[in-house]
């Protein structure tokens, strides 16, 4: 069973954490396990990253990032993850576990996604709205500096 963070604190253990939500459940990798939750700290938005070790039995903060709740956060090993942050329109990546963000020059507007899942390092595939209002799945294969289209997955079916 997994359990929430208990008295949740920032990394340093030294300030503690108001308004705690979390929308997406835990990412597991064997027993390793990420976490990012949303919360408040002194009156700012902040997401932490907390990491398990036991399968979820317990949970340890180790980053927290000034992050916009409308990030969308996806690791795909326990030390590589994707951060996209359509509002501010930023694109990061971490490869320590969420410790360290770098940016990402992109050939696409990030404030354009609307979805993504990254495959690994190199690879996602995204849903992308256009001026027009259409839907388009494009795909990266090198870490999200370009991005191509992609036919629609469901053959014979109309686009979302």
């Amino acid at each position: 069973m997994v359990k929430q963070p208990a008295n949740p604190t920032t990394p340093d253990g030294t300030v503690a954490l108001a308004d705690v939500h979390w929308t997406e459940l835990p990412q597991f990798f064997g027993n390793i396990g990420v976490w990012a939750i949303d919360a408040t700290v002194a009156n700012k938005a902040v997401c932490v990253i907390y990491r398990s070790d036991d399968g979820g039995l317990s949970w340890t903060p180790a980053a927290v990032e000034r992050w916009n709740p409308s990030v969308i956060l996806h690791f795909v090993t326990p030390q590589t993850g994707w951060a996209i942050a359509p509002d501010q329109n930023e694109w990061l990546t971490s490869d320590d576990g969420g410790k360290t963000w770098r940016p990402v020059v992109s050939s696409i507007r990030v404030t354009s996604l609307i979805n993504i899942q990254p495959l690994s390092a190199s690879q996602a595939y995204a849903v992308e709205i256009l001026k027009s209002g259409s839907l388009r799945w494009i795909v990266t294969r090198d870490g999200g500096k370009s991005w191509g289209g992609v036919a629609y997955p469901f053959q014979g079916a109309d686009t979302p």
